[in-house]
């Protein structure tokens, strides 16, 4: 379910095409969701990720450690 940003037809109409045929896009939501939980869970991902970008803007006896 890709569309152009600026496309706001583009957007509705696909939006209208998944409301309308939600048994053929039930696949396409689980594989997402799963996809979001594996690579943007917040304590496990995100989170790190952040200290380590903070972390490296200072110095050493700044740093946060979790």
């Amino acid at each position: 379910m890709l569309v152009d940003f600026f496309d706001h037809e583009a957007l509705a109409a696909q939006v209208v095409d998944v409301l309308a045929r939600p048994d053929d896009f039930a696949r396409l939501g689980s594989a997402a969701r799963a996809h979001a939980v594996e690579h943007y869970d917040f304590l496990r991902t995100c989170l790190p990720e952040h200290i380590a970008q903070i972390n490296a803007l200072v110095p050493k006896d700044k740093q946060i450690v979790i």
